[in-house]
């Protein structure tokens, strides 16, 4: 077919210009749509062989939408709240149902309103139970009550027979100072009572000042110590400078410690029109990707001067190659950039026309113990993996702190399990490395809690509070020992100041009587004691005449006891008041999946506040551990469906001159070339 004028024009237009000269033709002829095309065409060609590639970019798609970057993709879904928080009262660790995935059952998402609560109470066999009536009858019933027979207040038996054939008669009348507990009476310098007190308070923990405690004290079991920590010592094992560690505490661990990272590094490059890549021999005129070690990034890689350059002759002309060895690991790649012919009379590359950018893929792993690589089996300790990271870690000071974040979360059970409460060869009472050690705990009025440690305050009672007794000294006793005021009412002998078991905070500390001859007199249930001296006296006189006793001893399953002198019903409501019965809010929905089912207490899942995370898939909510494991959902990861893809795109600038004047331009796709194709010929505005 006979070329038209507009194309003869044109094609001696382009093949005139040794620049990037364009004319726009449109204005001057009525164009036939043919003739159109033809020019399109041929001034996309021309722009083509005259622009430099800019950039090279990773474009991914990801919901019918095309993202500069991952961090562009992680915006969209940022702003979009694709991932989204939800508070729920679930413990999450007890309602994952896939463990590879960290996916959680969502029929047991339980929520935080606290209407949507009622209180449940554990039995005496550690089942959950709505009724606390019930709860307190599974610890005793009127089949558990006795009645007993005693003479003296002392030894109680089944009959009055055996009550009466083992009564020895004690007198004399003596005070001292008890705790009362629950209407139970422990002497504070009574050895026993100590240990039976002892024995009702909480097996916890103290934990000394440290970076684990934020420089306070810490008292509680497993479960506080856990809480309460985690939130403690997390600024200190995520900085990413190592805090000081406190004097004989081994305190300043830190993420740095536990894991170990990989990067693998890939450096793009896309050549321009005349050049070839060639890969130790095999040439490529398109993007390659090169594997590489850290120090040969992009920048690197772009710079003519880290390249040997050898000139090639042919005949009378020459073209220039580049070459550079680069190591990856044990292996040597050679990469050379030549021109594909000599056309000219001398062929160089221009670096400046080529696209280099950097590519990473990095993992890390974290262990339960601290990392060494020359340790044999370290793998037995890997506990996390985070994989697929999209930057660049040459140090441990790269990683992101979202990152470490999550690394804290998973190390940090294993080593309150393992490492930080594990006492192996440790004597109790004393503290481990980790400035903790196992103690007996209680609260306010002698009562099983959290709020004091018992070596702390014999500690400062020795410290503080006995040096000032003794100033308080007022006299000798008929035996002839040192007496000093403790109270108003009560003056203590030295030894009974060395055997002070000092509590504490606000205690309910009584004076009480005895008609049993015996100073510092062991009785918890308190029937050979007294409130006062007229009603020790009383009861002495009674003991005395041989007046038989009778009272009701109300037992519960594990064999405590409570004493009354009226009914079986008032004993077992007198032991009842002092069952110390384990309670929580429990959400109702789980109430109502138990079905009228046995469960066992601490097997409740509605247990606190937590964070879950949740993300929309094939349909419906679908609800994970952490934000790190849902964004791997969504992103494709875990079903290993294609739900992003990625392409390159470069970034490409032509430069029009029009009448001496520089006009830049910049595409990277072909409509993007042809719509500035149509601009430059005056198609378009």
């Amino acid at each position: 077919m006979t070329l038209s004028i507009f194309k003869l024009i044109l094609s001696s237009q382009i093949a005139l210009s040794a620049t990037a000269t364009t004319t726009s033709l449109a204005t001057s002829f009525n164009t036939s749509q043919e003739d159109r095309e033809y020019q399109v065409e041929s001034m996309m060609n021309l722009i083509k062989s005259k622009s430099k590639i800019l950039s090279t970019d990773e474009i991914f798609q990801f919901q019918n939408q095309e993202f500069y970057g991952r961090e562009e993709m992680d915006k969209y879904i940022f702003e979009n709240n694709l991932i989204q928080e939800q508070a729920t009262s679930s413990n999450l660790n007890k309602i994952i149902k896939d463990h590879q995935n960290n996916i959680l059952d969502k029929d047991k998402i339980y929520g935080t309103d606290l209407d949507d609560f009622e209180l449940i109470y554990r039995d005496a066999f550690g089942n959950a139970q709505s009724s606390r009536e019930k709860s307190l009858n599974s610890y005793t019933n009127k089949g558990l009550v006795r009645q007993k027979y005693s003479y003296d207040y002392e030894g109680w038996f089944d009959s009055p027979t055996e009550a009466k054939d083992n009564f020895v008669f004690k007198q004399g009348l003596e005070k001292s100072l008890y705790y009362q507990v629950d209407q139970r009476y422990y002497n504070l310098f009574n050895l026993k009572d100590q240990e039976e007190l002892k024995s009702s308070f909480l097996d916890g923990y103290y934990l000394k000042p440290s970076n684990f405690t934020s420089g306070e004290k810490v008292f509680g079991d497993n479960q506080k110590v856990e809480s309460s920590i985690y939130n403690k010592f997390r600024n200190a094992w995520t900085s990413s400078e190592r805090f000081k560690a406190t004097p004989e505490i081994l305190d300043n661990l830190n993420y740095q410690d536990y894991i170990n990272f990989d990067t693998e590094n890939t450096v793009s490059i896309t050549p321009y029109n005349g050049i070839l890549i060639s890969i130790d021999g095999v040439n490529y005129s398109n993007t390659v990707k090169l594997k590489v070690d850290s120090k040969y990034d992009a920048s690197y890689l772009s710079k003519r001067s880290n390249y040997k350059a050898v000139p090639e002759h042919y005949f009378d002309r020459s073209k220039m190659t580049y070459s550079i060895n680069l190591k990856n690991q044990s292996k040597t790649v050679k990469l050379t950039f030549l021109p594909k012919d000599a056309e000219q009379w001398t062929s160089d590359v221009n670096f400046g026309q080529m696209a280099f950018n950097d590519n990473h893929n990095s993992n890390i792993t974290l262990y339960s113990k601290k990392y060494s690589s020359s340790e044999e089996n370290i793998s037995q300790y890997k506990i996390f993996e985070i994989n697929d990271l999209n930057y660049k870690i040459n140090s441990n000071h790269d990683i992101r702190s979202q990152d470490v974040l999550n690394l804290y979360a998973a190390w940090f059970p294993y080593f309150v399990k393992n490492e930080l409460l594990d006492f192996k060869d440790v004597v109790h009472g004393q503290f481990n490395k980790y400035g903790v050690k196992r103690d007996y705990l209680y609260d306010i009025n002698g009562r099983k809690g959290y709020e004091y440690s018992l070596s702390d305050g014999i500690e400062y009672y020795h410290k503080f509070v006995k040096p000032e007794l003794y100033k308080n000294f007022v006299g000798t006793d008929v035996n002839g020992n040192s007496l000093y005021k403790v109270n108003s009412n009560f003056d203590a002998t030295s030894q009974e100041l060395e055997n002070y078991m000092y509590l504490q905070g606000k205690q309910d500390i009584r004076l009480m009587f005895t008609f049993t001859g015996e100073r510092n007199h062991s009785s918890i249930n308190g029937l050979s004691l007294a409130s006062t001296q007229a009603e020790a006296q009383e009861k002495l006189f009674q003991i005395e005449k041989s007046i038989l006793s009778k009272k009701y001893f109300a037992y519960d399953v594990y064999g405590n006891f409570e004493i009354s002198g009226n009914n079986e019903d008032d004993a077992i409501r007198k032991l009842q008041q002092k069952i110390d019965l384990q309670a929580r809010y429990v959400h109702k929905d789980e109430i109502k999946n138990w079905n009228n089912q046995t469960v066992s207490f601490e097997n409740i899942i509605s247990d606190g506040v937590y964070t879950t995370y949740r993300t929309f898939i094939n349909g419906e909510w679908t609800y994970f551990l952490n934000h790190h494991d849902a964004y791997n959902a969504l992103t494709g990861n875990v079903t290993g469906e294609t739900v992003v893809k990625t392409r390159t795109v470069n970034l490409y600038m032509y430069i029009e001159n029009n009448n001496n004047e520089k006009i830049t331009h910049t595409y990277s796709t072909d409509a993007e070339l042809e719509d500035l194709a149509n601009k430059i010929l005056g198609y378009v505005s």
